[in-house]
């Protein structure tokens, strides 16, 4: 796949369909101008008759089909297509033999003509199939799909983030990420596979895992928890103590995310117009955010999920707190705490008021973001 200077991606032959027989090619073609926002740009010598290409029993994205049929009627030596300037396409045609060609499928145009055919010779069902794979979710689909699910695991996330990317409207693409927030899967660091020491010391990696998979990240041996297998790779690689900053950015980078970190120090009154404006900038973009509270003597780290006028939407991998002042007075107690055996949910969605933390230290912010 050619990258053009001017942000266009040629397809993977010389011309449309000059000695390609490549129909999955060409369609992952379309998808990836789709999301990485460029054109799709066909070069090569007209056709005098419409060429077709078939695929038979072929497996695009997760889904096969009985037969996919590309079909060209190109009437110039170039065309330049935004992919997401397709129509749905359905159509019978009578055959020379006396047969019908039922097409169903989607069509591009140039002129009121047609100029490229996508059509799925299958179940109705699959259409919309590949209409997903090619062209990506409308804002409704995208919403129905979020508000329907109370959690949803990280390749789903993956997908409605790609989802999300591709809408124009920006203010949609801010609500969505925001929503999305809520459904990633809790973590209670207290079940960690670790000593009880370690476990109950691992709000850091334990946050951080849910901060990855907001980002659609997934944890790569699904027999480990999440937390355990950033814990291992910050051990094989040597990145520090998991309670600096610089270990977690490491291992953010090595998972493939981007960090960064805004440092505060002061309290949650003091800091809260500043802290407000930087966090809902970086919530609606489709990053995801860990607070660290209270003096070194209790610091803690939880993922934070959404900033209102109440106060802060927070996932606790600890638990949930009973009284933010003993903590900030570096007295211990105050946690109604998750359990150590069990994956225990005390500290999901949690409130954080802002009367009850206005006196507490907010001493930096971590940003986990998908890179550019």
């Amino acid at each position: 796949m050619e990258k053009e200077e001017e942000g266009e991606l040629s397809l993977p032959c010389k011309g449309w369909f000059d000695d390609c027989d490549n129909v999955i090619g060409i369609l992952d073609t379309i998808r990836s101008a789709r999301i990485q926002g460029k054109k799709v740009r066909v070069r090569g010598k007209i056709n005098e008759e419409p060429i077709t290409l078939t695929a038979k029993y072929v497996r695009i994205g997760e889904t096969d089909y009985k037969q996919i049929r590309l079909i060209s009627n190109k009437k110039k030596s170039e065309y330049i297509y935004n992919p997401l300037d397709y129509e749905a396409y359905s159509q019978q045609y009578f055959n020379a033999d006396g047969t019908i060609d039922m097409q169903n499928g989607f069509v591009y145009r140039e002129d009121g003509q047609e100029v490229f055919k996508i059509l799925v010779d299958d179940e109705i069902s699959k259409i919309e199939k590949l209409k997903e794979y090619l062209f990506g979710k409308e804002y409704d689909e995208i919403k129905e799909v979020i508000i329907s699910n109370s959690v949803l695991t990280p390749e789903k996330i993956k997908e409605l983030r790609e989802q999300i990317e591709m809408l124009k409207d920006e203010n949609q693409k801010k609500e969505l990420y925001l929503e999305l927030q809520a459904k990633v899967p809790y973590h209670n660091q207290r079940n960690n596979n670790q000593s009880q020491y370690i476990a109950d010391r691992m709000c850091n990696l334990t946050s951080e895992a849910m901060c990855l998979e907001y980002l659609g990240i997934s944890c790569p041996d699904p027999k480990m928890q999440f937390e355990d297998y950033l814990e291992q790779i910050r051990e094989d690689h040597n990145y520090g103590d998991r309670t600096t900053p610089r270990a977690r950015q490491m291992v953010a980078e090595y998972l493939g995310a981007c960090y960064s970190k805004e440092d505060y120090g002061r309290t949650f009154l003091e800091e809260k117009k500043e802290l407000t404006n930087f966090i809902i900038q970086k919530l609606q973009s489709g990053c995801a955010i860990m607070i660290s509270v209270w003096p070194i003597c209790k610091g803690h780290l939880v993922r934070l999920q959404n900033i209102t006028e109440e106060g802060l939407i927070v996932d606790d991998p600890y638990g949930k707190v009973s009284d933010f002042m003993s903590r900030e007075n570096c007295e211990s107690g105050g946690y109604n705490k998750n359990s150590n055996t069990e994956e225990d949910s005390k500290g999901k969605d949690n409130l954080w008021k802002w009367s009850d933390i206005k006196d507490v230290t907010i001493k930096y912010v971590e940003v986990y973001c998908k890179c550019k």
